[in-house]
């Protein structure tokens, strides 16, 4: 069963819209042990997880990669139950 929810907090499987690209990616935020970047798997104390960490569906955010910014907007928030 999948609980939707308003913030994002460890646990969370996130889809986000690439605003740049105008794809959409999802996101779980695990432990470093069961961190996967590859398999989408991101740890709760990476950079990216961190800036996701706290904010809500519909919001919008930048992150920068490598001296660019890149713009997303959190399409929804599931946890696995």
């Amino acid at each position: 069963m999948v609980i939707n929810s308003e913030k994002i907090k460890y646990g969370a499987s996130i889809k986000l819209l690439d605003i740049n690209l105008n794809s959409t990616i999802i996101y779980k935020i695990v432990s470093d042990y069961e961190s996967d970047p590859s398999k989408g798997l991101i740890s709760n104390f990476s950079p990216f997880a961190k800036v996701l960490i706290g904010k809500k569906r519909n919001e919008l955010f930048n992150f920068n990669i490598l001296n660019k910014v890149k713009k997303f907007k959190i399409i929804s928030i599931d946890y696995d139950k």
